[in-house]
């Protein structure tokens, strides 16, 4: 009795080692996942002023097509 009591314990504390580990890995993930959107958005305003110096601070009379389709997928004006 006493050794199916012992071995259940293992059991839950091995679930409860896993159920850590996970948890630890969940907030990694959403860490960098900040950490890519961060980036990302961080790139987005670079691509965005660097068109516009390259256009003397205008939007081009004629923006190439793949300009005008992320605009309007970034919620810009196209």
């Amino acid at each position: 009795m006493a050794q199916m009591r012992d071995e259940e314990a293992r059991e839950l504390l091995m679930i409860r080692r896993r159920e850590r580990r996970m948890a630890r890995e969940a907030r990694l993930l959403e860490r960098r996942l900040a950490t890519f959107d961060a980036d990302e958005a961080g790139a987005e305003r670079w691509l965005e002023d660097e068109w516009h110096r390259e256009h003397f601070g205008r939007e081009p009379d004629r923006p190439p097509g793949w300009w005008r389709a992320w605009r309007r997928a970034h919620g810009g004006r196209a």
